[in-house]
């Protein structure tokens, strides 16, 4: 028997979309009105964490605030996964070209279909 997994296929693609870098790709993959709650103290339009945002286009304009602190992703491990029929949770070990290693942990809350990001819960942890 078979078993769909969804959130596996959804985040398989969501990684190779990070490490690219492309932000049309990233943004793909967000629903246009996502709210995401971020604890990464960047200082994110001069306004220390956590940081609510609102919407894919101001999501992105954090995001690319966050690649540039961190610099591009050298390696990441999965450490934990799970799903359930709206979420997907993991956590990750992760090291950028900037700032060395990170704990991460991330909470995805998905549209019906698993297309969508519609909030998502970021938390990190410098190692």
């Amino acid at each position: 028997m078979s078993t769909s997994q969804p959130g596996k296929e959804f985040f398989a693609n969501h990684m190779q979309h990070l490490q690219t870098g492309d932000m049309e790709v990233i943004k793909s993959d967000y629903a246009d009105d996502v709210v995401v709650y971020n604890n990464f103290d960047i200082n994110y339009l001069g306004e220390p964490a956590p940081n609510i945002i609102h919407g894919s286009d101001n999501f992105i304009d954090f995001f690319k605030a966050l690649f540039v602190f961190q610099g591009n992703i050298l390696s990441y491990n999965i450490n934990a996964f799970s799903e359930t029929e709206d979420s997907i949770l993991f956590s990750s070990s992760s090291s950028f070209s900037n700032t060395g290693d990170w704990l991460t942990a991330n909470v995805l809350i998905m549209n019906s279909d698993f297309s969508k990001i519609k909030r998502q819960f970021m938390y990190a942890h410098k190692l």
